[in-house]
């Protein structure tokens, strides 16, 4: 791992090169502004949904799906192994009896499975309850959803399997507008409908190992990421491991504020208007990727402003880097010692979760019937209905744009404005400063809401990491691109598609 020399090359200027300083403040000024605008938009302030969310479909109720699957589908899988019985998971269950009205009886649907039909109609008395006590008015669909489950689970509590109080519209009803959780409701354990049980079981089977097997695998990973960080720390403090960027040889440093406002402006326009002119959903996403990708075009600024290309392309990583047939491989390993980053990142948004609240309803009060606000990305309710040519497309932004576009211009642009302004206080402060700076802004603009942003932060921090010690952008790439084609596969595996 013995490392000599940059593989970002210093490019010496010539003595008529004018000293082009920008306009960084400014820059400053509007990152702030267009960022602040952003986060605003993506907790909460904004009136239509995400690009990328499928109108469908919202991301909540699609966690609530995988939620619900993944517990009844361990509770089949273990109960007849000495593990978590039904009872134990339910306890688990209890959190996902908040929301709307919808989310609570679906949650009736999950009391019943797992702790049986007395509970489910005890859950639903506590859900009328706290409608009369609040004031709160139920829809006329409401209203029938919450007679036909408590026809249905009262007909259960005295083992009329059959559901005979129930009609057949009532039936039709549930799983119209339940999806799975209506055909779990009308397909219960000791019911005479095999066919349909072993289907409604066999997805949420599915759902179980998914999730199970992707907890067993980061596991597996974060054990191996945590020796692989101890050995780089010791290569870094014994000499053998050097940073790749020098700075301080810079005269653009402060041209690159002004790109990042640039792109930043450029990419909230083209995507929305990309969102708003195309209205097939069917290729939505597949435009969406070609205004991500037309948002480099940011990159001409510097180049208008003076700076020659090689310089730009040294400057922001855009290089074969040192080992260029090893750079790709060095990119897996940066992701695997990113992995205990991450895992603490994400006990940092687990814990400010707990403190404000795992799944406070937007609206504030836990009995307003507002939606749940779960962190998630909009991408999840896009993965709920997506056929082939969607998953082709959804592959393509989240593997390949956002990991492209996304480390360019915050751990290429950004981050080599941070260290060049910051080099002076010495390697270690100028790092830290500059990882954090990026690495906020980098989470504070994603949409999975304030809360993710520790977690989002920690996984910045390691494609940070890559990119300081490689000085190319090949590895944080490569990283990037794992992290979000793991999550997305493993969602595909878990949702069914």
């Amino acid at each position: 791992m013995q490392y000599h020399e940059s593989d970002t090359p210093i490019l010496e200027l010539e003595a008529d090169v004018p000293v082009r300083r920008g306009f960084p403040r400014i820059a400053w000024l509007v990152i702030l502004a267009m960022v602040g605008f952003v986060t605003y938009l993506q907790n909460g302030g904004r009136g239509e949904p995400h690009p990328l969310e499928d109108e469908g479909a919202a991301p909540q109720d699609v966690i609530m799906l995988l939620q619900s699957r993944y517990l009844v589908g361990a509770a089949s899988l273990w109960q007849d192994q000495d593990k978590m019985t039904a009872p134990q998971l339910y306890v688990q269950a209890a959190p996902l009896n908040q929301g709307t009205i919808e989310q609570r009886l679906r949650f009736v649907i999950v009391a019943e499975e797992l702790a049986g039909p007395e509970e489910a109609l005890s859950v639903l008395m506590d859900i009328n309850d706290r409608v009369k006590t609040s004031g709160f008015e139920l829809n006329k669909q409401q209203i029938e959803l919450r007679d036909a489950l408590t026809a249905l689970m009262t007909d259960y509590a005295a083992e009329e399997w059959t559901g005979p109080s129930v009609t057949p519209q009532q039936r039709q009803l549930l799983k119209d507008q339940l999806g799975w959780f209506g055909d779990l409701a009308l397909a219960p354990k000791q019911g005479t409908n095999e066919a349909a049980r072993s289907t409604v079981i066999r997805s949420a089977q599915q759902t179980a190992i998914a999730l199970l097997s992707s907890g067993g695998l980061f596991c597996s990973l974060l054990m191996v990421g945590i020796v692989a960080l101890v050995v780089f720390t010791a290569a870094y403090i014994t000499g053998s491991v050097r940073p790749a960027i020098h700075c301080g040889h810079s005269n653009y440093a402060g041209i690159y504020p002004e790109t990042f406002a640039v792109w930043l402006f450029l990419f909230f326009v083209l995507t929305q208007t990309a969102s708003m002119l195309v209205q097939d959903d069917r290729y939505r996403t597949l435009v969406l990727a070609t205004a991500m990708f037309g948002s480099l075009f940011a990159l001409a600024w510097p180049r208008l402003r003076g700076i020659p290309w090689r310089q730009i392309r040294a400057d922001i990583g855009w290089t074969a880097g040192n080992r260029p047939l090893a750079e790709p491989a060095i990119g897996v390993g940066s992701y695997v010692m990113t992995i205990p980053i991450l895992f603490v990142g994400f006990l940092a948004s687990l814990i400010l979760m707990l403190l404000t609240g795992l799944v406070e309803p937007v609206g504030g009060g836990v009995d307003d019937f507002s939606p749940t606000n779960l962190p998630s990305h909009p991408i999840v309710s896009t993965v709920a209905n997506a056929d082939w040519f969607m998953v082709f497309q959804l592959y393509l932004v989240a593997a390949i744009g956002a990991p492209v576009v996304e480390e360019t211009m915050f751990r290429g642009v950004m981050y080599r404005h941070l260290r060049e302004c910051s080099h002076r206080w010495g390697f270690l402060a100028s790092f830290l400063f500059s990882a954090l700076i990026n690495s906020f802004i980098f989470a504070v603009i994603h949409p999975q809401g304030l809360v993710a942003v520790p977690a989002l932060m920690a996984i910045a921090l390691g494609l940070t990491l890559a990119r300081e010690w490689r000085g190319t952008l090949i590895p944080s790439m490569i990283a990037h691109g794992i992290h979000n084609g793991l999550l997305l596969t493993v969602l595909l595996l878990a949702i069914g598609n």
